[in-house]
């Protein structure tokens, strides 16, 4: 009995002298981390939609920010060395936000393009939509570069667009035929144009390269890289992405800066059979398309600018049928067919297109719709 005694005193005493920062006391305590924290606090709160759905892009949080070097093209190998050290960088909000964006739209894209049928043709896929959707995807991939390093985002973003000008210039066929009665495209065009598309395809529905996009393009940076090298609508803005604003903001930013630039050019030309006055043409066609499209993907950007896209979308539209013009036009040259025919179809559709251009000016469209996004932008500005 007295040794019992003994043997129960001597453990309270030893239990009374282990120190309290010992290991095996801070291993039975939980610890509660800041993303737990984060967590716990968002069980209270109404969710969010995510990414992109229906067309319409919506905020969603990224991942924990990481020490991943790829998307960190600004830091050289020194300011790397011991980073294991450093806590990482805090996420912004336009950084939390930007995966969701992304991955939403690759989601609803690589979807529509898995449902299409196989071996279509020119007319299936001119009426089916999933090219819209690759633009749609490319456009947020601009949107959001500059929260990317750009030496890995670039092939990813060459893979997109190499596929939407495949699809383009196969669906193209049926734009041409369509326009010019009695006029078909000749088999060996067709063929090659067919085989292009499906080659660039092939590429976008690989299992492996879609495991690679996501995974690239969930862990954007924790903030704007500063280092250079940009897509054309950002050179074409002359600006750079902001943390100063969300997703939101930064998109709003972009289409008012690039509807500004257009406002100090000539949007017309005068002879769209010239090589270089077409290659203008297309371009602010496709500057202007651009910022109608991207629009659509985010509501507040839709609700503040429907009201006033309509002479915009009417000038897109008809600068649109006189590039399907001029392409038959070419096409028909090719071919040594309804030449003709071809170049009458191209003069129309050209001289209406400045029609519209001009009234376009004329009505103050372009600084309406920037007036309009402005107003966005500096709504969702978060620093």
């Amino acid at each position: 009995m007295i040794r019992k005694l003994a043997a129960y005193l001597l453990l309270i005493a030893v239990m009374t002298a282990w120190p309290a920062n010992s290991a095996v006391v801070a291993q039975a305590a939980p610890v509660v981390s800041h993303a737990d924290l984060v967590q716990a606090d968002s069980r209270n709160q109404k969710p969010a939609p995510i990414g992109c759905q229906s067309g319409r892009c919506n905020a969603a949080p990224a991942p924990a920010a990481s020490n991943r070097k790829n998307n960190n093209d600004n830091q050289g190998s020194k300011n790397n060395q011991g980073s294991n050290n450093k806590p990482p960088a805090q996420r912004t909000v336009y950084s939390q936000q930007v995966a969701g964006v992304i991955l939403g739209q690759f989601d609803r894209t690589m979807g529509e393009i898995d449902a299409a049928p196989p071996n279509p043709s020119p007319t299936d896929v001119k009426n089916l939509t999933y090219r819209r959707r690759i633009l749609e995807l490319r456009l947020l991939m601009d949107i959001n570069t500059f929260m990317y390093s750009h030496n890995e985002f670039k092939p990813f973003r060459d893979t997109i667009d190499a596929a939407y000008q495949a699809v383009g210039d196969y669906q193209d066929i049926s734009v041409v035929e369509k326009l010019i009665d009695g006029f078909h495209v000749n088999d060996d065009i067709v063929n090659a144009r067919r085989n292009q598309m499906n080659q660039t395809m092939d590429a976008v529905r690989d299992p492996g390269w879609r495991d690679q996009f996501r995974a690239f393009f969930s862990d954007p940076r924790p903030n704007v890289r500063s280092s250079p090298s940009s897509p054309r609508l950002w050179d074409d803005a002359e600006l750079r992405a902001s943390d100063n604003y969300d997703a939101v903001g930064n998109a709003a930013m972009l289409g008012a800066s690039i509807l500004r630039h257009l406002q100090a050019q000539d949007l017309g030309i005068s002879d769209i059979t010239n090589e270089d006055q077409k290659n203008y043409f297309h371009a602010v066609r496709k500057e202007i398309r651009s910022v109608v499209v991207i629009n659509t993907l985010f509501p507040d950007l839709t609700n503040a600018t429907q009201d006033v896209t309509k002479p915009i979308q009417s000038f897109i539209d008809d600068y649109g049928t006189t590039e399907d013009a001029w392409v038959a036009w070419q096409i028909a040259q090719q071919e040594g067919i309804s030449v003709d025919d071809a170049r009458a179809k191209l003069d129309h559709e050209f001289a209406q297109a400045q029609d519209e251009k001009n009234d376009l000016i004329e009505s103050n469209g372009i600084g309406i719709m920037a007036d309009r996004l402005e107003q966005v932008r500096d709504a969702h500005r978060v620093n």
